[in-house]
């Protein structure tokens, strides 16, 4: 085989394999049950620090409006797919479009962004809901849990 035919091919099977790999990678199909994304850490924890009654109802109405918001935030199927199409162009394209690039990069950037700052928010507000002495034991666990490790 000559050597231009061996670099079409393995052209070939790289975007063949790109365009076939991208669209679960961006859509993040089937990667979830590692990440542990929908988890609340924070939540095992505070099953340990013995709630009132009320301070459980607190922390469910939190972590649920958490999740809708969450689930509400989500890119539609039109819209990551709008997403792909636009790599896929850029991967696709003669010349190389950085600024591009960069852009739609950045796009998801800002909306991972978002999404950490609203876990933050989450563990402030579940952590503001218990008293002194569960804030002290809170520590003490995390503290445990961290010389585990």
């Amino acid at each position: 085989m000559k050597t231009s035919t061996k670099a079409k091919l393995t052209a070939l099977m790289i975007a063949v394999g790109a365009t076939s790999i991208t669209p679960t990678v961006l859509a993040g199909q089937g990667h979830d049950h590692h990440r542990g994304s929908h988890k609340v850490p924070m939540m095992k924890m505070m099953r340990k620090l013995d709630l009132t009654d009320e301070q459980k109802q607190q922390a469910k109405s939190l972590v649920k409006t958490y999740k809708q918001d969450m689930k509400n935030s989500r890119a539609s199927v039109d819209d990551r797919r709008a997403h792909f199409d636009k790599v896929l162009a850029l991967v696709k394209a003669d010349n190389f479009d950085e600024q591009a690039a960069k852009d739609l990069v950045s796009q998801n950037s800002d909306k991972r962004l978002d999404k950490a700052v609203a876990r933050i928010k989450l563990q402030h507000d579940l952590y503001q809901l218990l008293t002194s002495e569960q804030q002290a034991k809170a520590e003490e666990l995390k503290t445990n849990f961290k010389n585990k490790r």
